[in-house]
Protein backbone atom coordinates (compact mmCIF):
# COMPACT_ATOMS: atom_id res chain seq x y z
CA UNK A 1 0.00 0.00 0.00
CA UNK A 2 2.94 2.94 1.08
CA UNK A 3 4.35 2.16 -2.20
CA UNK A 4 1.23 2.92 -4.49
CA UNK A 5 0.62 5.68 -2.46
CA UNK A 6 4.15 6.82 -2.97
CA UNK A 7 3.80 6.46 -6.98
CA UNK A 8 0.78 8.60 -6.64
CA UNK A 9 2.22 11.30 -4.02
CA UNK A 10 5.23 10.91 -6.90
CA UNK A 11 2.94 11.87 -9.94
CA UNK A 12 0.76 14.44 -8.13
CA UNK A 13 3.73 16.52 -6.97
CA UNK A 14 5.10 16.49 -10.54
CA UNK A 15 1.99 17.56 -11.80
CA UNK A 16 1.71 20.72 -8.65
CA UNK A 17 5.31 21.59 -9.74
CA UNK A 18 4.51 22.02 -13.70
CA UNK A 19 2.90 24.77 -15.74
CA UNK A 20 0.06 24.40 -17.37
CA UNK A 21 0.26 21.71 -19.87
CA UNK A 22 -0.62 21.33 -23.62
CA UNK A 23 -3.57 19.38 -23.11
CA UNK A 24 -4.67 21.69 -20.45
CA UNK A 25 -4.80 25.28 -22.47
CA UNK A 26 -8.24 24.92 -24.01
CA UNK A 27 -9.90 24.27 -20.47
CA UNK A 28 -8.59 27.24 -19.62
CA UNK A 29 -8.61 29.38 -22.93
CA UNK A 30 -12.55 28.44 -22.92
CA UNK A 31 -12.91 29.14 -19.25
CA UNK A 32 -11.59 32.74 -19.84
CA UNK A 33 -13.25 33.55 -22.99
CA UNK A 34 -16.52 33.14 -20.99
CA UNK A 35 -15.17 36.05 -17.94
CA UNK A 36 -14.88 39.82 -18.13
CA UNK A 37 -11.89 41.66 -19.10
CA UNK A 38 -11.28 42.87 -16.00
CA UNK A 39 -12.48 39.38 -14.09
CA UNK A 40 -10.10 38.17 -16.18
CA UNK A 41 -7.45 40.45 -15.11
CA UNK A 42 -7.58 39.86 -11.61
CA UNK A 43 -6.84 35.71 -11.81
CA UNK A 44 -3.40 34.89 -11.40
CA UNK A 45 -1.75 31.50 -12.89
CA UNK A 46 -1.90 29.78 -10.06
CA UNK A 47 -6.12 29.97 -9.82
CA UNK A 48 -5.44 28.94 -13.72
CA UNK A 49 -3.87 25.74 -12.92
CA UNK A 50 -5.69 25.26 -9.70
CA UNK A 51 -9.00 25.58 -11.26
CA UNK A 52 -8.13 23.64 -14.39
CA UNK A 53 -6.78 20.89 -12.32
CA UNK A 54 -9.24 20.91 -10.04
CA UNK A 55 -11.88 20.16 -11.81
CA UNK A 56 -10.30 17.32 -14.25
CA UNK A 57 -12.16 14.53 -13.29
CA UNK A 58 -15.79 16.39 -13.84
CA UNK A 59 -17.67 15.30 -16.58
CA UNK A 60 -18.42 17.07 -19.35
CA UNK A 61 -14.73 19.01 -18.06
CA UNK A 62 -15.33 21.65 -20.32
CA UNK A 63 -18.97 22.69 -19.18
CA UNK A 64 -18.34 21.75 -15.79
CA UNK A 65 -14.44 24.17 -15.72
CA UNK A 66 -15.77 26.85 -17.25
CA UNK A 67 -18.90 27.28 -14.61
CA UNK A 68 -16.20 26.63 -11.93
CA UNK A 69 -14.53 29.83 -13.21
CA UNK A 70 -17.68 31.61 -13.37
CA UNK A 71 -18.68 30.82 -10.43
CA UNK A 72 -15.25 31.00 -8.40
CA UNK A 73 -14.82 34.81 -10.07
CA UNK A 74 -18.73 35.64 -9.35
CA UNK A 75 -18.35 35.30 -5.55
CA UNK A 76 -14.85 36.95 -5.53
CA UNK A 77 -16.27 40.02 -7.11
CA UNK A 78 -19.08 39.81 -4.57
CA UNK A 79 -16.55 39.02 -1.65
CA UNK A 80 -14.11 41.56 -2.97
CA UNK A 81 -11.26 38.82 -2.73
CA UNK A 82 -8.81 41.35 -3.95
CA UNK A 83 -8.69 43.35 -0.83
CA UNK A 84 -9.12 40.76 1.81
CA UNK A 85 -5.57 41.29 2.63
CA UNK A 86 -5.25 45.27 2.40
CA UNK A 87 -6.32 45.34 5.85
CA UNK A 88 -8.05 43.19 9.26
CA UNK A 89 -11.47 42.82 9.19
CA UNK A 90 -13.47 44.51 12.06
CA UNK A 91 -13.86 40.51 13.39
CA UNK A 92 -10.40 38.97 12.11
CA UNK A 93 -8.83 38.64 15.43
CA UNK A 94 -12.05 37.45 17.22
CA UNK A 95 -12.59 34.77 14.15
CA UNK A 96 -8.93 33.20 15.27
CA UNK A 97 -9.93 33.28 18.71
CA UNK A 98 -13.13 31.04 18.19
CA UNK A 99 -11.56 28.83 15.23
CA UNK A 100 -7.87 27.88 16.21
CA UNK A 101 -5.73 26.78 13.71
CA UNK A 102 -1.92 26.91 13.66
CA UNK A 103 0.53 26.25 10.91
CA UNK A 104 3.88 23.92 11.35
CA UNK A 105 6.50 22.83 9.07
CA UNK A 106 6.62 21.29 5.36
CA UNK A 107 6.57 17.71 4.12
CA UNK A 108 9.66 16.74 2.09
CA UNK A 109 8.01 18.35 -1.80
CA UNK A 110 7.13 21.63 0.69
CA UNK A 111 3.78 21.26 1.37
CA UNK A 112 2.49 23.40 5.02
CA UNK A 113 0.73 21.60 7.54
CA UNK A 114 -2.02 22.95 9.26
CA UNK A 115 -3.77 21.82 12.21
CA UNK A 116 -6.55 22.59 14.15
CA UNK A 117 -8.50 20.45 16.89
CA UNK A 118 -12.67 20.49 17.07
CA UNK A 119 -12.30 20.48 20.80
CA UNK A 120 -10.98 24.03 20.45
CA UNK A 121 -13.59 25.62 18.23
CA UNK A 122 -16.23 28.05 19.59
CA UNK A 123 -19.30 26.70 17.46
CA UNK A 124 -21.55 28.28 19.24
CA UNK A 125 -20.08 32.54 18.83
CA UNK A 126 -18.85 31.32 15.34
CA UNK A 127 -22.68 30.21 14.33
CA UNK A 128 -23.49 33.86 15.35
CA UNK A 129 -21.52 35.65 12.78
CA UNK A 130 -23.82 36.08 9.56
CA UNK A 131 -22.78 34.00 6.74
CA UNK A 132 -21.64 36.89 4.64
CA UNK A 133 -18.88 38.11 7.07
CA UNK A 134 -18.27 34.46 7.82
CA UNK A 135 -17.23 33.62 4.65
CA UNK A 136 -15.02 36.69 3.73
CA UNK A 137 -13.34 35.61 7.38
CA UNK A 138 -12.57 32.29 6.15
CA UNK A 139 -11.10 33.60 2.33
CA UNK A 140 -9.51 36.00 4.04
CA UNK A 141 -7.34 33.33 5.91
CA UNK A 142 -6.92 31.11 3.07
CA UNK A 143 -5.95 33.76 1.20
CA UNK A 144 -3.21 34.43 3.36
CA UNK A 145 -2.42 30.95 3.34
CA UNK A 146 -2.16 31.58 -0.43
CA UNK A 147 0.40 34.40 0.33
CA UNK A 148 2.10 32.04 2.47
CA UNK A 149 2.76 29.10 -0.01
CA UNK A 150 3.77 31.59 -2.20
CA UNK A 151 6.77 32.40 -0.01
CA UNK A 152 7.75 28.91 0.42
CA UNK A 153 7.48 28.08 -3.40
CA UNK A 154 9.62 31.32 -3.47
CA UNK A 155 12.03 29.77 -1.22
CA UNK A 156 12.40 26.10 -2.22
CA UNK A 157 12.67 26.86 -6.19
CA UNK A 158 9.12 24.81 -6.61
CA UNK A 159 5.65 25.60 -6.76
CA UNK A 160 3.76 24.26 -4.42
CA UNK A 161 -0.12 25.34 -4.22
CA UNK A 162 -1.34 23.00 -2.02
CA UNK A 163 -1.39 21.96 1.79
CA UNK A 164 -1.84 19.64 4.35
CA UNK A 165 -3.99 19.36 7.47
CA UNK A 166 -3.94 17.35 10.83
CA UNK A 167 -7.43 17.47 12.39
CA UNK A 168 -7.81 16.20 16.04
CA UNK A 169 -10.89 14.85 17.03
CA UNK A 170 -10.70 14.62 20.27
CA UNK A 171 -12.85 16.10 22.55
CA UNK A 172 -15.18 16.37 19.25
CA UNK A 173 -17.71 13.39 19.95
CA UNK A 174 -20.41 12.42 17.93
CA UNK A 175 -22.02 15.27 18.27
CA UNK A 176 -19.70 16.91 15.40
CA UNK A 177 -21.86 14.87 13.17
CA UNK A 178 -25.42 16.33 13.37
CA UNK A 179 -27.23 19.40 14.48
CA UNK A 180 -25.88 23.46 14.91
CA UNK A 181 -22.11 22.43 15.36
CA UNK A 182 -22.00 20.19 12.36
CA UNK A 183 -23.41 23.25 10.19
CA UNK A 184 -21.38 25.98 11.67
CA UNK A 185 -18.42 23.75 10.81
CA UNK A 186 -18.97 22.67 7.09
CA UNK A 187 -20.38 26.63 6.07
CA UNK A 188 -16.23 26.86 7.01
CA UNK A 189 -15.18 24.40 5.43
CA UNK A 190 -17.43 25.13 2.36
CA UNK A 191 -15.24 28.28 1.56
CA UNK A 192 -12.20 26.33 0.84
CA UNK A 193 -13.95 23.54 -1.05
CA UNK A 194 -15.97 25.43 -3.34
CA UNK A 195 -13.76 28.62 -3.85
CA UNK A 196 -10.52 27.47 -3.71
CA UNK A 197 -10.46 24.38 -5.79
CA UNK A 198 -6.75 21.97 -5.91
CA UNK A 199 -5.36 23.33 -2.43
CA UNK A 200 -5.54 19.97 0.02
CA UNK A 201 -2.50 17.54 -0.17
CA UNK A 202 -3.47 15.35 2.19
CA UNK A 203 -5.66 15.53 5.21
CA UNK A 204 -4.56 13.49 8.55
CA UNK A 205 -7.96 12.84 10.96
CA UNK A 206 -6.04 11.57 14.62
CA UNK A 207 -8.46 10.44 17.75
CA UNK A 208 -11.11 9.58 15.55
CA UNK A 209 -14.13 7.94 16.66
CA UNK A 210 -14.72 3.95 16.00
CA UNK A 211 -17.51 4.33 13.95
CA UNK A 212 -16.33 7.20 11.92
CA UNK A 213 -13.03 4.65 11.36
CA UNK A 214 -15.40 1.86 10.65
CA UNK A 215 -17.22 4.05 7.99
CA UNK A 216 -13.79 5.00 6.24
CA UNK A 217 -12.90 1.39 5.93
CA UNK A 218 -15.89 0.06 4.41
CA UNK A 219 -16.07 3.20 2.20
CA UNK A 220 -12.05 3.39 0.93
CA UNK A 221 -11.59 0.76 -1.41
CA UNK A 222 -14.51 2.53 -3.64
CA UNK A 223 -12.54 5.44 -3.85
CA UNK A 224 -10.09 6.92 -6.64
CA UNK A 225 -6.81 5.97 -5.55
CA UNK A 226 -6.07 9.54 -5.51
CA UNK A 227 -8.15 10.24 -2.76
CA UNK A 228 -7.39 7.03 -1.05
CA UNK A 229 -4.18 8.75 -0.47
CA UNK A 230 -4.83 12.09 0.25
CA UNK A 231 -6.85 10.73 3.44
CA UNK A 232 -5.65 8.85 6.60
CA UNK A 233 -8.11 8.21 9.50
CA UNK A 234 -6.22 7.16 12.34
CA UNK A 235 -7.18 6.09 15.97
CA UNK A 236 -4.20 7.77 17.79
CA UNK A 237 -0.87 10.57 17.23
CA UNK A 238 1.56 7.89 16.72
CA UNK A 239 0.41 6.03 14.22
CA UNK A 240 -0.05 9.93 12.29
CA UNK A 241 3.54 10.80 13.42
CA UNK A 242 4.66 7.58 12.33
CA UNK A 243 2.80 7.94 8.39
CA UNK A 244 3.78 11.49 8.01
CA UNK A 245 7.20 10.59 8.51
CA UNK A 246 7.83 7.55 6.71
CA UNK A 247 5.24 8.18 3.72
CA UNK A 248 5.27 12.34 3.45
CA UNK A 249 8.96 12.59 4.72
CA UNK A 250 8.24 15.49 7.62
CA UNK A 251 11.19 15.61 10.00
CA UNK A 252 10.26 15.80 13.72
CA UNK A 253 11.31 19.72 13.47
CA UNK A 254 8.32 20.17 10.83
CA UNK A 255 5.90 18.34 13.42
CA UNK A 256 3.79 20.15 15.92
CA UNK A 257 5.27 19.90 19.42
CA UNK A 258 1.93 18.46 21.05
CA UNK A 259 2.13 15.03 18.85
CA UNK A 260 5.46 15.03 19.69
CA UNK A 261 7.96 16.69 17.63
CA UNK A 262 9.58 19.76 17.95
CA UNK A 263 7.92 22.81 15.73
CA UNK A 264 5.65 25.10 18.54
CA UNK A 265 3.47 26.75 15.31
CA UNK A 266 2.73 29.66 13.79
CA UNK A 267 -1.31 31.04 15.03
CA UNK A 268 -3.09 31.35 11.43
CA UNK A 269 -3.95 34.69 12.63
CA UNK A 270 0.09 35.58 12.51
CA UNK A 271 0.23 34.46 9.03
CA UNK A 272 -2.96 36.68 8.45
CA UNK A 273 -1.01 39.77 9.67
CA UNK A 274 2.24 38.49 7.48
CA UNK A 275 0.37 38.47 4.36
CA UNK A 276 -1.09 41.75 5.00
CA UNK A 277 2.17 43.18 5.95
CA UNK A 278 3.83 41.55 3.02
CA UNK A 279 0.87 43.01 0.70
CA UNK A 280 1.07 46.58 1.63
CA UNK A 281 5.05 46.06 1.06
CA UNK A 282 4.72 45.00 -2.44
CA UNK A 283 2.48 47.59 -3.37
CA UNK A 284 4.38 50.24 -1.35
CA UNK A 285 7.24 49.20 -3.59
CA UNK A 286 5.51 48.95 -7.18
CA UNK A 287 4.49 52.44 -6.54
CA UNK A 288 0.03 51.66 -6.28
CA UNK A 289 0.32 52.34 -2.47
CA UNK A 290 -0.80 55.69 -2.78
CA UNK A 291 -4.35 55.59 -1.98
CA UNK A 292 -5.38 54.73 -5.53
CA UNK A 293 -7.81 52.27 -6.26
CA UNK A 294 -5.63 49.57 -6.99
CA UNK A 295 -6.45 46.76 -5.20
CA UNK A 296 -3.82 44.04 -4.55
CA UNK A 297 -3.69 40.97 -5.76
CA UNK A 298 -4.60 38.37 -2.43
CA UNK A 299 -2.50 35.14 -4.53
CA UNK A 300 0.99 37.10 -4.19
CA UNK A 301 3.62 37.04 -6.52
CA UNK A 302 3.85 34.31 -8.89
CA UNK A 303 5.55 31.27 -8.47
CA UNK A 304 8.80 30.25 -9.90
CA UNK A 305 7.90 27.35 -11.75
CA UNK A 306 5.21 29.42 -13.81
CA UNK A 307 6.42 30.74 -17.26
CA UNK A 308 6.21 34.33 -16.84
CA UNK A 309 6.17 34.47 -13.36
CA UNK A 310 6.94 37.59 -11.14
CA UNK A 311 9.30 37.68 -8.58
CA UNK A 312 7.97 37.14 -5.15
CA UNK A 313 8.90 39.09 -2.52
CA UNK A 314 10.95 38.08 0.88
CA UNK A 315 8.43 36.51 3.92
CA UNK A 316 7.27 39.34 6.34
CA UNK A 317 8.99 39.26 9.31
CA UNK A 318 7.59 36.51 11.34
CA UNK A 319 6.45 34.45 8.58
CA UNK A 320 7.11 30.39 9.36
CA UNK A 321 8.67 28.41 6.08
Amino acid sequence: MSSKVAEVDRRLAEEENSPLQEEEKPYLEKSLAALTNEQREKLTEWDHLQIVRGYQTYEPRMEETIKAFQMIQGWRDTAKYEQLLTENLPLTKRFHEMWKETIYGTDKHGHMLIAFSYSGIDTDSVAEIDEETLCALVAQKLASYTYHKKQISKKIGQQRYKQSFVIDMKGGGMGLLSGKRRSTVKKVMDVGSDYFPESVWKIYVINTPMVLRGGWAIAKPWLHPVTQAKVNILSNVKDAVKRMMDLDGFTLDDIPDWMGGNHKGVPAFEIVQNAIEGQKAELASSGDGDGGDTAPNTQGSQSPATPGAATATEPAKGTML
